[in-house]
């Protein structure tokens, strides 16, 4: 074909031709190879010998961009899952060496003689050595049960004597051979996996012979096999229950690690990050935490996050109408109250709203008043969406005395629970300094928006916000001088108190928010 064209030419667009097949051939084998190694994703012993697969894949094409550091990671990623594996491994067998329990020793020889790690280091030495010990146990423990058994039937023998050995006989009944059947039956049903109940029957042997050791160890096993099914939240509770017994403190950090590396291998990336920072030191978790992008990056979503939601700061959360049409969803302005771990206490930055604390002038409190039943069904619903909703708690609103102003003497009612609320006058008084005598209290000023004067929401034109926006008084959930009277933020940033069917109050909605919502 090239011939036609000329020799020069025609070897030229040939030689070209070879290297764009060439290009292409080093392209496949690198894609490949590379689109393997993502499913691969985090390794584990069984995965071994595809990385070294992969290793020889990418060494193929030396050349051909970072695929020589891709082999080497490879062989380094293959080495490391066996090295996790030899070391669980050699762990088990010292375990196995404290105890001298033949299951322990069983447990140390399944774990050396996974795939992966035949012919690697010692291991083919070290099966053998567990192999011996298991049998030795094997042979002490069966002694002990026929040492048990021998015991056993001497008391039966001596049973039949006379009057006075049946009377020992009679105190051993309850002291020693009943709780001796229901040791062993205790120890059947841990090798049976039944730990539930082997840890109820040595539970009640309460300081019969070794009961209490036997206790911690059932417990100690029915922790490890809750691991090994990747009930981690189970497992961990168990170890932690488990306090200094054995290596229980080891084996806490070591399935906080695989959790961890579970989460992590799932994308669930931040909730793999509050783990690991727990477990600096351990393995190779500082390495992760400064290596792995996704952990980065979530721990910088984290840091953001706290950031954002720091007391003082305004942040927005829902949608409400705030011009004077009312046609708008405006997001809602809200600062930040308070911080409890994880949680946050947020109150709207204006007044939303006009409504009267209760459209009935009558004697109420909080409980009974028809603006909890709106601020918790209209508005709650009109200003968040389903994700928003998910992501506000429920809050055990106290409305005892403590929470009331001093000087006046009506009753607060029952305690309620809501999603949203209002502040009480002693919450008024802590966040924004509200007293009864503070008449020039800009901090705890309130501007109403637009949509809020629109609906009633009263306004002075003397008294202005921190904003420098004209000031309305604001509800309290708390109660006023009378039972039909509840208490108020007046615009001058005073408590005061207004009839509860009054209805140009603004009203300024506060609620507690879980910042692990993943809607934050």
């Amino acid at each position: 074909m090239f011939a036609a064209i000329g020799d020069s030419e025609g070897s030229a667009c040939a030689q070209k031709c070879l290297v764009l097949a060439e290009q292409a051939r080093l392209k496949a084998i690198y894609e490949k190879a590379s689109r393997r190694r993502m499913e691969i994703g985090m390794p584990n012993l069984t995965d071994a010998a595809d990385l070294e697969a992969l290793a020889k894949q990418f060494g193929q094409i030396p050349g051909y961009k970072d695929a020589k550091q891709r082999a080497e990671q490879c062989l380094q990623d293959a080495e490391t899952t066996r090295e996790n594996a030899y070391n669980d491994a050699v762990e088990a067998m010292q375990e196995a060496e404290k105890g001298n329990f033949s299951f322990k020793w069983e447990k140390a020889i399944r774990m050396l003689a996974r795939e992966g790690l035949n012919g690697y280091r010692d291991v083919e030495e070290l099966r053998k050595q567990a192999e011996q010990r298991r049998k030795e146990c094997e042979n002490a423990e069966e002694k002990q049960r026929q040492e048990s058994a021998r015991r056993k039937k001497t008391l039966t023998i001596a049973a039949v004597v006379v009057v006075m050995i049946a009377c020992a006989i009679a105190w051993c009944i309850p002291n020693v051979i009943i709780p001796n059947n229901k040791y062993q039956q205790a120890l059947a049903l841990r090798e049976a996996g039944q730990y539930d109940d082997a840890i109820a029957a040595f539970a009640e042997l309460g300081d019969y012979s070794d009961a209490a050791q036997q206790l911690s160890e059932t417990k100690y096993q029915q922790a490890l096999a809750l691991r090994e099914a990747g009930q981690y939240d189970d497992a961990i509770a168990a170890f932690a229950e488990l306090g200094d017994y054995s290596d229980a403190a080891q084996q806490l950090s070591e399935t906080k690690y695989q959790q961890a590396n579970n989460l992590n291998a799932a994308a669930r990336y931040d909730e793999a990050y509050a783990i690991y920072v727990t477990l600096t030191g351990y393995k190779d978790v500082d390495k992760l935490l400064i290596e792995d992008d996704n952990i980065v990056a979530a721990k910088k979503a984290l840091e953001a996050r706290e950031a954002q939601f720091t007391v003082g700061n305004y942040v927005t959360f829902g949608e409400y109408p705030q011009t004077t049409a009312g046609e708008d969803m405006t997001p809602i302005e809200w600062l930040v109250l308070a911080r409890n771990g994880n949680k946050a206490l947020l109150i709207s930055r204006y007044g939303l709203d006009a409504q009267p604390y209760n459209t009935d002038y009558t004697s109420v409190t909080w409980e009974t008043c028809t603006l909890r039943t709106w601020l918790n069904g209209t508005f709650y619903n009109k200003a968040f969406s389903s994700a928003e909703q998910a992501a506000i708690l429920t809050t055990n609103v106290d409305n005892s005395k403590n929470q009331c102003y001093s000087g006046w003497s009506t009753s607060s009612g029952n305690n309620t629970q809501d999603k949203v609320f209002l502040l009480s006058y002693a919450e008024a008084n802590k966040y924004f300094g509200v007293t009864y005598d503070n008449s020039s209290n800009t901090k705890s000023r309130v501007a109403p928006t637009a949509y809020a004067i629109a609906q009633g929401a009263w306004t002075s034109y003397s008294n202005k916000t921190t904003d420098s926006t004209y000031a309305g008084w604001w509800w309290l959930r708390s109660p006023g001088t009378y039972q039909d009277y509840a208490a108020i933020v007046y615009f001058v940033g005073s408590l005061d108190f207004n009839y509860v069917d009054s209805d140009s109050g603004s009203v300024r909605p506060a609620l507690w928010v879980n910042l692990e919502s993943k809607i934050f």
